[in-house]
């Protein structure tokens, strides 16, 4: 952002120069510095207010759209009523755990 404001800066100085046909240098470092940090937070806030608040917005409507979405899903899916056993599928017989032999038969 201190780039652009920087470049900002030095073509406001020049187009100042040539509409009012002054020979003004902006060679103190001082006020360069001023004036970039004054143009930066300009351009910060206009970003915020029209690109990241309304995209924040947007983003808070999708995330209610999709949970309504889900809710509305869920409320519709039917519960699982059959097991395994009742659909002819035979449920797996768990094994014993077997010790290890020690040198035993």
């Amino acid at each position: 952002m201190q780039v652009l404001a920087g470049a900002a800066v030095l073509w406001l100085v020049k187009v100042g120069n040539q509409l009012l046909g002054t020979g003004f240098v902006l060679d103190y470092g001082n006020v360069r510095a001023f004036l970039v940090a004054l143009v930066a937070l300009a351009m910060a806030d206009v970003l915020y207010r029209l690109v990241e608040q309304p995209f924040i917005r947007l983003g808070r409507r999708i995330i209610t759209w999709r949970r309504a979405r889900l809710e509305a899903s869920a409320r519709h899916r039917q519960a699982p009523t059959a097991t395994p056993a009742d659909l002819g599928m035979a449920e797996p017989t768990p094994t014993p755990p077997q010790s290890p032999s020690r040198g035993r038969p």
